[in-house]
């Protein structure tokens, strides 16, 4: 059964969309957009677990916008909400990456180490830097992610705990708070 998504998005500050539920439960977020016109599955797509999502939107610039629920099971995505033309205001503020996930994988149950695949909160066009440390303190800098908006830590001591943060170079070379620290650890 698919969810439908009431057409009740919103954009405020300038790049802050929103939109609203007709039935409760969890689940994540997709949002697509692009240039005015284009079709789905040709503009950027992010995913979030919130009702609302800060969009890179560059001034001036005229967007449309759709969002659909992705509830994590075998086609379990609503319709697709929208569009919504929007003409950006200002741009998007340098927003901190709100969660993370990751994947472990091992060569044998008999390694002593692992790999972990993570990725974050992200809007799919912005350079984020990433950290995996063993301390819980936030870092000072970290590496720039460049593998399609995830990290891959490989040969990570499976009786080692990590914790990971990410942070989004924002436009003007700044750099946002950053997000951790995020547990990785085997088991």
């Amino acid at each position: 059964m698919r969810e439908k998504i009431i057409i009740g998005l919103a954009v405020f500050a300038g790049a802050l969309l929103a939109w609203n539920m007709n039935t409760m439960g969890d689940g994540y977020y997709e949002v697509q957009y692009g240039e005015p016109g284009f079709s789905l599955g040709k503009g950027t797509t992010v995913v979030t677990y919130k009702n609302s999502y800060s969009l890179p939107l560059y001034q001036n610039n005229k967007y449309d916008l759709y969002v659909r629920k992705n509830c994590g099971i075998d086609n379990g995505r609503s319709n697709w909400a929208g569009p919504i033309t929007v003409l950006a205001s200002s741009t998007t503020t340098c927003v901190q990456p709100a969660y993370a996930t990751y994947t472990k994988t091992t060569s044998s149950t008999l390694s002593s180490t692992f790999d972990a695949t993570i990725s974050w909160d992200n809007d799919g066009v912005s350079a984020y830097e990433t950290v995996l440390t063993i301390s819980s303190a936030p870092p000072a800098s970290g590496q720039l992610a460049t593998a399609g908006q995830k990290a891959i830590y490989t040969g990570l001591s499976k009786t080692q705990n990590y914790n990971f943060f990410v942070r989004k170079r924002c436009a003007d070379n700044t750099f946002s708070a950053f997000y951790g620290p995020y547990p990785i650890k085997w088991n």
